[in-house]
């Protein structure tokens, strides 16, 4: 996966990804391993009646300071399994949003890890985002 993710502290944020199996085996099982993250809630939906495809969505409210990996792993009936990272996730340091505080999303600020970057806020004078 190399998806631009764009997420502000405490806004929730719906991730949406899509699964599919190249041959004829369905999926049997989907599995998340999302690493510090304490708010967030999954759904998948097979789009056809073999289960060879799905569209999982992740339903993530990130907290100040927790910086998720998000892991997806599926597995076919023949006991294949792929495992794949979320990558290109930016989140934004602002504070507060509203017409003053406006996010960066094309100026990195910190590279937290190979997956996620801390964008520049652009804030009313006296404020600061982090």
């Amino acid at each position: 996966m190399n998806t631009s993710v764009q997420i502000n502290w405490n806004a929730t944020i719906p991730i949406i990804i899509q699964a599919n199996v190249t041959g004829v085996n369905p999926l049997t099982q989907i599995q998340f391993n999302i690493t510090d993250a304490a708010n967030y809630s999954t759904n998948v939906l097979y789009t056809n009646p073999n289960k060879t495809s799905a569209l999982i969505t992740i339903t993530y409210v990130p907290t100040y300071g927790e910086y998720t990996n998000f892991v997806i792993t599926a597995n076919d009936t023949q006991s294949l399994s792929v495992s794949s990272t979320l990558t290109g996730i930016l989140i934004c340091g602002c504070q507060s949003l509203d017409l003053e505080n406006t996010c960066l999303f094309d100026t990195t600020q910190t590279v937290i890890n190979p997956s996620i970057n801390q964008v520049k806020c652009s804030c009313l004078p006296y404020y600061t985002g982090e």
